[in-house]
């Protein structure tokens, strides 16, 4: 999930505006802070959603209801702070205190289980590290070459940038190379092994 996630969140961030343009056309333009702001909140979730599935599958329920509790009234008190200085104001709060609540959120989470936070974060270092150095070479790319072109063709270019420079980063690195290779084919073996399962009528 961080594989495909990351490189999705670095792209919200650094190309925002493009996205925007692109995706609503130009008189959402105004909305494109907004959406980086908003940025961050899609990696606190591709943390989190796991995380939920965790303690749903080993029985532990209550401690997800405990923890909607907590986080309930700090966002509704987020948004109060953020409401004064507009829709931006509150995306800011929001992505805030959604960010700062990730770690807690991952230490009560994986307490007790045989799940550590060390465990979390060699899983999402690769990944993270990869992704914004990732972004930046495509940030670079598109100041360099970008300024002249139409946003579709440089947003275009900056995500084929972004995904090609992420997933050679990621091939460095011999553990994540045999990790997403191993995937990889194991999703296409399951693609084929489908395909040739006969039909009952």
């Amino acid at each position: 999930m961080l594989g495909l996630t990351l490189p999705i969140t670095v792209a919200c961030a650094f190309f925002a505006n493009d996205v925007v343009l692109v995706l609503l056309g130009a008189k959402w333009k105004d909305a494109a802070p907004i959406f980086r702001w908003l940025a961050p909140t899609i990696l606190v979730f591709a943390i989190a959603n796991p995380l939920s599935w965790l303690l749903s599958a080993s029985g532990r329920v209550g401690r997800l209801m405990k923890m909607s509790l907590v986080i309930a009234p700090v966002l509704i008190l987020a948004y109060v702070i953020g409401l004064p200085h507009g829709p931006k104001g509150v995306a800011c709060a929001y992505s805030v205190v959604m960010t700062l609540w990730l770690i807690p959120l991952v230490c009560w989470a994986v307490h007790g289980t045989e799940i550590s936070v060390g465990d979390i974060v060699r899983t999402a270092s690769p990944p993270l590290v990869s992704s914004v150095l990732a972004g930046g070479v495509a940030l670079g790319v598109g100041l360099a070459f970008g300024q002249s072109l139409t946003h579709p063709v440089r947003l275009t270019l900056e995500s084929v940038t972004l995904l090609v420079t992420f997933l050679g980063l990621l091939m460095i690195v011999p553990a994540q190379r045999s990790l997403y290779v191993g995937l990889l084919r194991g999703m296409f073996r399951a693609l084929i092994t489908r395909e040739n399962i006969p039909l009952s009528v």
